[in-house]
């Protein structure tokens, strides 16, 4: 029994390729599979075409002559685009070299009028060879299949040669010079296989909205108990002759969102305790004060902690409460939505608001 179990498997691995190259031109045609561009399928198809030119000093046949003689910058593609015209339409191609047309009802092309080119490249008769100034590719053209990968590649430049514009647009510069059937199918495979597309069209997924501060959800209590504070500005003003300028200092209770306005001489530390002063004789010293880390906000901060600590005493903490600053974290403006988007309602009216004696909204 042990004997039995001490036995390993062997396992024999091996590779196997499939190739479906049933054109005559598939020896000195590269597969299109081992590419990912229309340029360099290109590129190499000219390198061969070049070094077949220059092996071939004695007579050769008349089809390769004729290959090696087109244009190496016009008509390089009519050499893989008919290596895969003939693997994929061989019966088609046979019955038209042959003089006849095509009989099988099953074929794709059956109800068209294909024909062969003196390149052997097989297009489609159209109604208008009479008309002027319009490419042979236009008025006959490519006839080319859909699945195959030479498609996908001429597809693909077109996506990228029109700027990755609507589908529309690629269809109709595609059937400037090619025909073929399903050519939207492909045309919206392309783009959504495209990274350029995808990220343009990504929609970026919402983050889930956090839990509201313990500030924003305390019900019997005094406004402004929890305040929210900014500024914004400067505006100009005329004092007497001269022009000066002139902030503006925003409160908001976090819980009833009432809104207090109070006007700033400058953004020093100073001139907030000034204002900060004003607002309590007003208001009473709120228990918890939130803002930005502007830098007139530490120093009242700072200040108001060095005189509480000077002062403190049982009666003057149980008459006021002692006041605390909570700071956002650097770089994080969003966390202030709350006074953030009053600023912007009331950083518009003009400077003579603020004179009027009730600003309780």
């Amino acid at each position: 029994m042990k004997q039995s179990l001490s036995k390993t498997s062997e396992s024999i691995l091996h590779h196997e390729e499939k190739v479906k190259r049933n054109s005559s031109l598939a020896c000195i045609t590269p597969d299109p599979e081992r590419f990912g561009t229309l340029e360099k399928l290109r590129a190499v198809q000219k390198r061969i075409l070049n070094f077949l030119q220059g092996i071939c000093k004695r007579p050769c046949g008349e089809q390769l002559r004729n290959i090696l003689a087109i244009n190496r910058d016009v008509e390089t593609d009519a050499v893989f685009i008919r290596a895969c015209q003939e693997e994929e339409f061989p019966e088609e191609i046979r019955c038209l070299n042959q003089g006849h047309g095509i009989t099988n009802r099953k074929s794709k092309l059956f109800k068209c009028t294909p024909y062969l080119d003196e390149l052997g490249v097989l297009r489609i008769k159209g109604r208008i060879d009479k008309i002027e100034g319009v490419d042979m590719d236009t008025k006959r053209p490519i006839i080319l299949p859909q699945k195959h990968r030479v498609m996908f590649l001429i597809v693909e430049y077109y996506h990228r040669k029109n700027d990755h514009l609507p589908n529309e647009i690629v269809v109709n510069e595609v059937r400037q010079r090619y025909w073929m059937t399903g050519l939207r199918a492909l045309v919206r495979k392309v783009a959504n296989a495209c990274v350029a597309c995808r990220i343009r069209v990504a929609r970026p997924v919402p983050p889930k909205m956090g839990d509201l501060p313990k500030q924003r959800l305390s019900p019997h209590t005094q406004p402004f108990t929890f305040t929210g504070v900014d500024c914004f500005g400067p505006f100009e003003v005329a004092v007497g002759p001269r022009h000066e300028k002139r902030w503006r200092v925003l409160f908001t209770c976090l819980t009833t969102r009432t809104v207090h306005l109070e006007i700033a001489t400058s953004l020093s530390t100073d001139s907030f305790l000034c204002v900060l002063k004003a607002f309590v004789a007003r208001r009473g010293v709120p228990r918890c004060i939130l803002s930005d880390n502007g830098t007139n906000f530490r120093g009242v901060s700072r200040v108001l902690k060095e005189h509480i600590e000077r002062i403190s005493t049982l009666a003057v903490e149980q008459q006021y409460p002692t006041l605390e600053f909570k700071f956002n974290p650097p770089i994080s403006p969003h966390m202030g939505g709350v006074w953030e988007r009053l600023v912007l309602r009331y950083g518009i009216g003009p400077i003579w608001a603020l004179t009027i004696p009730n600003l309780l909204h």
